[in-house]
């Protein structure tokens, strides 16, 4: 609703100074039995706390993509797509009257566009005060899954949107059963869709990222109509988003030219046990046994997304565990012998 196709402020362009008529749409998609709206910031219906107490009777799942200023899209609507998108500031998300918002500028059909939008959640994400949290959730636009992206990048924007506690929102026509197809492995992957909707007290963070860089030029837009913006992207990320039982997802993501091996510290991305067991989510199978750090090692724009559960006793009690069972081993293969 209030969108940027419909072109209203051209059409009708007096609806600026009526604020539109948000009690009829609100009437009208409770009607039809919406479950969810995203309320776009290019038409006049602006006054989001209206639209929340509209359609919180009827459990409509609403997206603030817009302005609460009707004059700063009307004027970037207007005059051409060079204007700069203004994210949401914080007094606007502490005390949320949607469920969840964009933090990002509109996103584009390509890798480097999703990993843009990436950064611009980091303000949401404080260590200490995340401002996206159950019930306001800030995300960086649909998911470009198979959208012009590869398995490999479309991969790797999904384990970002997911260790973000991002909405998933998918964007490509699903009437594309060959992208639909390709694309399932991905959207349909448990393990990471259940990182990003449990909630163990924050909704993921940056951990550390390369000094080193790399530029890109990146569009915006569904049909690439603002930039390039220049950037110069790390070339490696390592974000965090603690679950239940004290258990850790972590996702590497090589942003880099070429392969390179990425480490990561158990204590920086917040287990505190000596080890830890490893799975690996995008597989869903068992990957050993961390001690102290990981190393992997990722082709460009790949990722690693793991899954780490705490092992309690101490590398001297494990040490000791490991000479019972070879003990008995050795003791075993005598008899036989």
């Amino acid at each position: 609703m209030n969108n940027c196709w419909c072109d209203e402020l051209v059409k009708m362009p007096w609806s600026l100074a009526t604020g539109g008529d948000t009690q009829q749409d609100v009437v009208f998609l409770l009607d039809l039995g919406f479950d969810a709206v995203k309320v776009d910031g290019c038409g006049p219906e602006h006054d989001i706390a209206a639209w929340g107490n509209g359609l919180k009777d009827g459990n409509v799942v609403l997206e603030n993509c817009g302005d609460n200023d009707p004059y700063v899209p009307a004027r970037a609507h207007m005059e051409g797509p060079t204007w700069p998108w203004s994210p949401p500031l914080p007094q606007d998300v502490e005390n949320c009257t949607f469920h969840m918002y964009r933090a990002s500028d509109d996103i584009a059909p390509h890798f480097t566009s999703a990993m843009w939008n990436l950064q611009q959640l980091r303000p949401f994400l404080d260590k200490q005060k995340p401002l996206s949290r159950p019930g306001c959730w800030a995300y960086g636009d649909m998911l470009q899954v198979f959208n012009g992206l590869n398995f490999t990048e479309s991969r790797t924007h999904f384990g970002a949107w997911a260790v973000t506690s991002s909405p998933l929102t998918l964007a490509h026509d699903l009437r594309n059963t060959t992208a639909t197809a390709n694309a399932y492995p991905i959207i349909g992957n448990a393990m990471a869709i259940a990182v990003n909707q449990q909630w163990a007290g924050h909704p993921g963070f940056l951990v550390a990222e390369a000094n080193e860089t790399v530029t890109w030029q990146v569009l915006h837009g569904a049909s690439n109509e603002r930039g390039p913006t220049k950037w110069d992207a790390p070339v490696y990320q390592i974000w965090a988003k603690p679950q239940p039982n004290g258990q850790v997802a972590v996702l590497c993501i090589n942003l880099g030219p070429v392969a390179r091996d990425i480490t990561f510290d158990l204590a920086a991305v917040g287990i505190t046990s000596e080890q830890a067991a490893v799975t690996n989510i995008w597989t869903q199978a068992a990957d050993g046994v961390i001690q102290t750090s990981r190393k992997v090692t990722l082709e460009p724009r790949d990722s690693a997304f793991l899954l780490l559960k705490p092992r309690t006793e101490t590398l001297a009690e494990v040490e000791k565990e490991n000479l019972r069972l070879r003990s008995q081993v050795a003791s075993a293969m005598e008899q036989l012998i």
